[in-house]
């Protein structure tokens, strides 16, 4: 229940947490035969003339340059030459999913989709793809529903016994269930509605409630940000989680500085897929297998 209630707030906040890191290699230069990723999905291998698709779990050599120059590459020979060469890396293919959720770049993701095995192609990837903007401004107050909505199927999933009135403890105070209709759960935010200028955190993010409007159910929320203080917050731009600094603050904005070097840089990448496989379904439950 704390997991939904986490990602519920950060569909009503402007700005949210996590981190976003530049693709890093594997720390191994085995490529995996079969990987269980659960108990129900295993891997295949690519038939020939076959394209990687959303999903798919793939191995990639790349180089990404800035201006010329040469920032990041899974070429250890490159990487000497350059002048980038890091001892304590392993210089291997990236593995990863195919998928717009794995905390890579969306351009970077976007591109590879579609490629072939062996293939190289080489791409551009503006800072609204890529790393973001290097400053942005956010408002320092906005108003959030005390309401919000959640699949039934959550709840069954995890073998939760809901009906109106379960109350549920979760970081941001008590949440209670205020109606279950057509597969979809409404919860209310009592803690936010009831206790006056509360304060909580939502993410890395303090937040305080100002006022609450009781004839709609809304609640003015103030983030509380300080002035040369550093948050993860989800890029405007790409929504990818990245370090900010707080560098200005009024009644009414927060200006915020992205601390990551490439932010507002337009990045050049060469891409090989290495190799793909593809997500099987499997009725039975099988160990991780590594080759």
């Amino acid at each position: 229940m704390k997991n939904w209630i986490v990602l519920a707030l950060a569909v009503f906040l402007l700005l949210g947490c996590v981190s976003q890191p530049q693709p890093q290699t594997n720390t191994t230069n085995t490529t995996p035969v079969v990987i269980v990723t659960d108990n129900t999905t295993t891997l295949e291998p690519f038939q020939p003339g076959e394209s990687v698709g959303v999903g798919d779990t793939v191995w990639v050599d790349y180089t990404l340059k800035v201006n010329g120059t040469v920032i990041d590459t899974t070429n250890a020979t490159l990487a000497k030459e350059s002048g980038i060469y890091n001892a304590n890396r392993t210089y291997a293919p990236l593995q990863f999913v195919a998928d717009f959720n794995q905390n890579l770049i969306p351009g970077f993701v976007a591109d590879i989709i579609g490629m072939n095995i062996n293939e190289t192609e080489s791409f551009t990837i503006d800072p609204s793809m890529g790393y973001g903007p290097a400053v942005f401004t956010a408002a320092r107050y906005y108003n959030m529903s005390l309401f919000t909505t959640a699949p039934l199927s959550y709840f069954t999933d995890q073998n939760l016994n809901i009906h109106n009135g379960t109350a549920f403890t979760t970081p941001i105070g008590t949440v209670t269930v205020a109606n279950i209709s057509n597969g979809n759960v409404t919860l209310f935010y009592l803690t936010l509605y009831t206790t006056a200028n509360y304060t909580f955190m939502n993410g890395h993010i303090p937040s305080r409630v100002v006022s609450v409007s009781k004839s709609n159910y809304t609640a003015l929320i103030e983030q509380l940000m300080d002035v040369n203080d550093t948050y993860i917050i989800l890029s405007p731009a790409t929504g990818l989680p990245a370090k900010w600094l707080v560098t200005n603050k009024t009644d009414t904005n927060i200006t915020l500085e992205n601390t990551n070097p490439l932010a507002n840089d337009t990045l050049d990448f060469t891409v090989t897929v290495v190799n793909a496989e593809h997500p099987v379904q499997s009725d039975s439950s099988q160990s991780d297998i590594q080759g």
